[in-house]
């Protein structure tokens, strides 16, 4: 009994072990056949990337009152993703002097931009700016000296 449960269970393992073959054969009768390739992106890329670039510092010279703030974004997403950018201000539109004791106001304008195709290559990247408006009675009431505040940029797949 032994030796027969032996041969039925190394007979089921050689069938576990046969690799079944799917493929077509080309012939004389037959000379030609498709072969469907696939890339499944999403399985490796998830929705896929993106890159936003930034300016780290943008000057504003004295009594300018609209300065844009350029970015750029490229990407390589899934079909119909699309990226969206929005910016902020951190300090509530009022820029201040390092000793924090003069300020100057500002506000911002168009400041949500979505891109308008899923793959921009970064050779030729789409571009957009913020526009950081200080109206001419601002910078008439402001002290002469130097003013930062802080634009905070977030990106999001849409």
């Amino acid at each position: 009994m032994k030796k027969l449960i032996s041969l039925a269970l190394a007979l089921v393992m050689m069938f576990a072990v046969c690799v079944p073959v799917f493929a077509a054969e080309l012939n004389s009768g037959t000379p030609a056949g498709n072969t469907t390739v696939l890339v499944d992106g999403a399985a490796d890329m998830g929705e896929g990337t993106f890159t936003v670039s930034i300016p780290a510092t943008v000057s504003i010279p004295w009594g300018k009152t609209i300065t844009d703030v350029e970015y750029s974004v490229w990407s390589q997403l899934q079909t119909g993703k699309l990226i969206k950018v929005s910016v902020r201000s951190t300090d509530q539109g009022v820029m201040s002097n390092a000793a924090k004791t003069a300020t100057l106001n500002y506000t911002l304008s168009d400041t949500t931009y979505t891109t308008t195709k899923s793959v921009i290559l970064a050779t030729n990247p789409e571009t957009s700016a913020v526009k950081v408006n200080i109206p001419t009675a601002n910078w008439n009431g402001a002290s002469i000296d130097q003013y930062s505040g802080t634009l905070t940029f977030t990106a999001e797949l849409v």
